[in-house]
């Protein structure tokens, strides 16, 4: 298996060679993605995520665990706030905070797995500003896109809580006295930050090899596959599956129905899902049944959307920014953001008192 490794290694390295100038380009298209989109928009639902996982756990009230949503789900109460952070904060935000609850004790892997269920969406300020805005020109197809997604994730996080009861979790471990005080927010913020600079370097990887793969022929070889989905070429759709912000301007660009984008911003994409594993030590469900889940949801999330223009049909314009347009407006403000996280990942920010978190 070393072996293996390294020959996959000198072989890649050897592509990153010989394209060195796509690989630069595309490194510096999803850093410039990441100080204008992801930065901006993920970083305070991290936090706050990370926030409300550190909150001291008080035993509830029967009255209260048995509650609509304990009812309906079969989960605590504390589930309810994550699981309306995951819709609004976007992919990672309700993940990371359930692999802290997990890692906590708080929720049993059972527990999480029912929540990855309807916890892994896309949010507003991706999908309505980015994405709708941004990209399509139309706010009104962002929050069709929302909708749709929104729809999709809670009928399977319904179906999924009513064919699967999890168990209880053991009794958490009592938190120490410095976490329950307030003094937690700077721990939450120091936690935001290296997921959200964790996150930002996945994207920016996917983003260097999805643009060799298009200086290297991958892209104009798939797109003379003899099957592909109407209205796209096979190269948006995999670079949709592979890492989805970079794919959702390739298919804007390009044109791509609004159904095929709710398919695909439902699902997520490789860096998506990489992102979410990349929480949890071990991983609290089947990898086949959790992206049978995701495929299910998207399939949901297009049918919801071509109902939506059904109902309400809508013109896009056609998109004509180019990237560096798109994207210059807010890349100093994104940078000095960054400087800061780098800062309080690396527990250099002094806390009152004189300490370093």
């Amino acid at each position: 298996m070393t072996r293996f490794r390294m020959e996959v290694g000198l072989i890649i390295g050897g592509i990153l060679l010989i394209f060195s100038g796509a690989a630069a380009q595309g490194i510096e298209g999803g850093i410039q993605l990441c100080l204008t989109v992801l930065i901006p928009s993920l970083f305070p639902f991290l936090t706050l995520s990370a926030w409300l996982s550190q909150q001291p756990i008080r035993p509830e009230p029967e009255k209260k665990r048995r509650g609509l949503f304990g009812r309906v789900f079969h989960l605590p109460s504390l589930c309810l706030p994550l699981f309306l952070l995951s819709l609004m904060g976007g992919y990672p935000s309700g993940a990371r905070g359930l692999s802290l609850l997990q890692k906590r004790g708080t929720l049993s892997d059972s527990q999480c797995a029912l929540m990855l269920c309807g916890c892994v969406n896309a949010g507003p300020p991706f999908v309505v500003t980015f994405v709708g805005l941004s990209l399509l020109h139309s706010s009104t197809a962002g929050w069709i896109l929302l909708g749709s997604g929104c729809l999709s994730s809670c009928l399977v996080f319904f179906l999924a809580a009513r064919f699967f009861v999890p168990t209880p979790p053991p009794a958490p471990p009592p938190l120490p006295k410095e976490e329950a005080k307030p003094g937690g927010l700077f721990a939450a913020v120091q936690q935001g930050s290296r997921s959200v600079l964790q996150l930002c370097a996945l994207v920016v990887l996917f983003s260097g090899l999805l643009s060799v793969c298009r200086a290297g022929g991958v892209w104009e070889w798939v797109d003379r596959l003899p099957f592909s989905v109407p209205g796209c070429r096979n190269s948006q759709v995999l670079s949709l599956l592979l890492e989805i912000t970079t794919g959702c301007r390739s298919a804007a660009e390009g044109g791509c129905p609004l159904p095929v984008l709710a398919f695909f911003l439902s699902f997520g994409g490789l860096c998506v899902h990489l992102q979410v594993f990349s929480f949890f030590p071990v991983f609290p469900m089947r990898y086949s049944v959790y992206f049978l889940l995701r495929a299910m949801g998207a399939l949901l999330s297009g049918l919801f959307c071509r109902i939506w223009l059904w109902l309400f049909p809508l013109s896009l314009p056609v998109s004509s920014l180019s990237p560096r347009v798109a994207f210059s407006a807010s890349v100093w403000p994104g940078a000095c953001l960054f400087l800061f996280l780098l800062l309080m990942a690396a527990g250099e920010v002094r806390l009152p008192g004189g300490r370093t978190q």
